[in-house]
């Protein structure tokens, strides 16, 4: 297998971000969040004014790509259509911008030219699926199926349908600031340096579709052939992933704010980030109603929310909220995955946390997870 481990980051999705952020005006905090190596509000507010310099919030093409849009049946969740297509196709087999965008393009014409469905949108990204077999697709029907409102959809099907022209042009929007932005973050990579050093040591310890399971919940159905794993700077407390089934890839945008924890594969101390992040999910109880379902059967997105009689869009995202915390596994069958409970780690995480609160938060290594 080919891995590649980057401290550096992936530019491309770092710059996206960042405009994100500056067109439509949220505070810098949005960006960041509490760690030791994470940028401080101060800082991120400092990048963005110098990586941003000359540029107007209220120009016409930064509207059009980075302005947010509300998804409809998630209440406070936005996406812009950068995010769609950068996200969409992620591929840090390359380093360059042009290279990453060249390769995006040609995934998504191949996807193109056979069956394909658009499942979910979510705050970074359309979920699509090629299919093995099938009628020819419609773009429009499928674009039609997300929960946006109509200017949106109609920005979604026009960008998509002259995929490669748009790309050009968000390219040639992004790439000054890109590469101010590259030399901002110079610092702060030399900072996350003994992060990624902790992270290459865990990750060359550790088999990969392991980890792969552990964190995200995706199971391959084969060794991976081509993996990649790089630092993000901006929302770090995230790890968007893009597997690729077919091609047997897997891509992972590891953010600073997540350190190696050893514990999250024993199971042993005191609860980590993650562990409370999935007793948070359960806590929900539509979330709850999901694992339970999953106890005892591997079920496909549509056929749980088909059985739950919920939006495929909602359950799209809570399954993914499920998955990277490692509450339910998922493996693929042809072009789709199945999802199913993650039943020993959710007992060791209750015999983990009533040990926790029997010892009074005493443990046998001193050390706790981020």
């Amino acid at each position: 297998m080919s891995a590649i481990f980057q401290q550096k980051p992936c530019i491309l999705f770092e710059t996206v971000e960042l405009l994100y952020a500056f067109v439509n005006g949220l505070p810098p905090e949005d960006l960041t969040a509490e760690g030791f190596y994470c940028l401080t509000p101060q800082e991120a507010l400092e990048t963005m004014s110098s990586a941003c310099q000359e540029l107007d919030p209220k120009d016409f093409l930064l509207r059009q790509y980075f302005g947010r849009h509300a998804i409809l049946d998630e209440s406070n969740q936005f996406t812009c259509l950068a995010s769609c297509m950068v996200y969409c196709f992620m591929n840090l087999d390359q380093s360059g911008i042009s290279d990453q965008i060249d390769s995006m393009c040609r995934t998504w014409e191949q996807i193109r030219r056979r069956p394909f469905t658009i499942r979910a949108i979510n705050w970074f990204t359309l979920d699509v699926e090629a299919l093995p077999t099938g009628p020819v697709t419609s773009l429009a029907a499928e674009m039609k199926k997300l929960p946006v409102e109509e200017d949106f959809f109609l920005s979604l099907l026009e960008t998509f349908s002259d995929y490669t022209y748009h790309m050009t042009r968000l390219q040639e929007l992004i790439e000054p600031v890109a590469m101010r932005l590259e030399q901002l973050l110079e610092p702060f990579v030399t900072r996350a340096k003994p992060l990624w050093e902790a992270w290459s040591q865990f990750l060359e310890k550790t088999d990969l579709e392991d980890f792969s399971a552990q964190r995200t919940g995706i199971i391959p159905p084969r060794p991976f052939e081509r993996a990649g794993i790089c630092l993000r700077y901006f929302r770090p407390q995230y790890a968007p992933i893009q597997v690729d089934p077919e091609r047997n890839t897997f891509w992972m945008h590891l953010g600073v704010r997540m350190i190696p924890d050893p514990q999250q594969v024993s199971g042993d101390g005191a609860p980590n980030e993650r562990d409370l992040e999935a007793l948070r999910l359960l806590g929900d109880k539509g979330r709850s109603e999901m694992v339970r379902a999953l106890m005892g059967r591997s079920m496909s997105m549509q056929e749980l929310a088909t059985q739950l009689r919920i939006n495929p869009g909602t359950v799209f995202r809570n399954l993914n909220s499920l998955t990277n915390t490692g509450l339910l596994t998922t493996e693929t069958r042809g072009s789709r995955y199945y999802y199913r409970a993650n039943y020993p780690y959710i007992q060791s995480l209750l015999r983990k946390m009533l040990a926790y609160y029997r010892t009074g938060g005493q443990t046998t290594s001193g050390q706790t997870g981020s």
